[in-house]
């Protein structure tokens, strides 16, 4: 009994999960979708969960060109862009170790 209600909630919280990367992607919130993607496996989602990781990486470099720009200050971000940036970069250990210490210098929750 306790063993299918464990797979029961399993099964709910995965639907949850995907029915928040299908919103993500249809809403083409590519910093969510990367987010979530890089936080959980979506085999079936894989084209879209690329394409939006290459689109995050290319907001990160371009949030982190601007330091270059303004060498003495941090660049200051919304709290959702900077929470879902930091999602990415926690859970995307690829791109973690690339940009995690620049990124924490560059950027500022505002």
């Amino acid at each position: 009994m306790k063993i299918l209600i464990f797979f029961i909630l399993l099964n709910f919280c995965s639907d949850a999960k995907t029915n928040k990367l299908k919103t993500a992607i249809s809403e083409k919130d590519f910093l969510t979708v990367a987010s979530l993607c890089s936080e959980y496996k979506f085999e079936k989602f894989e084209k879209d969960c690329n394409q939006s990781i290459e689109e995050s990486i290319q907001e990160i470099e371009k949030i982190i060109s601007q330091k270059r720009t303004l060498p003495f200050m941090k660049i200051i971000l919304d709290k959702e862009k900077a929470r879902k940036i930091d999602s990415i970069l926690k859970y995307n250990i690829h791109i973690g170790i690339k940009y995690r210490s620049i990124w924490y210098e560059t950027a500022e929750q505002y």
